[in-house]
C-alpha cells in the first residue's frame, strides 16, 4: 500500500515470488510515486524483530531512528 501521506506499508510477497527482486521493484515504484508528488521522505513501519525486512529497507536507503513499542493491557485486572 502506498499512501498519499508519505508512507509505504504492508508489502507481502507469496513464497513462490520471493527472491526475484519484486519487493525492491515495488518499493522503488513507491519512491517514484512519492517523489513525483512532492514528497522528500517516505516512512514505513517494520516490526523491530523483522531483521530481514530491516536489512532490505536499509539497503534501499531507509534509516530506522525511531523504536516503537507495542504495549498490552490486561482487561481482566
Amino acid at each position: 500500500m502506498c499512501w498519499q501521506t508519505g508512507a509505504v506499508e504492508r508489502i507481502f510477497v507469496v513464497p513462490d515470488w520471493r527472491d526475484k527482486g519484486l519487493v525492491e521493484y515495488l518499493i522503488a515504484k513507491a519512491f517514484e510515486y512519492h517523489y513525483g508528488n512532492g514528497r522528500t521522505s517516505v516512512e514505513t513501519l517494520v516490526n523491530e524483530t523483522d531483521d530481514e525486512s530491516k536489512r532490505l529497507l536499509t539497503s534501499m536507503g531507509y534509516s530506522f531512528s525511531v523504536k516503537l513499542e507495542l504495549l498490552g493491557l490486561d482487561l481482566e485486572s
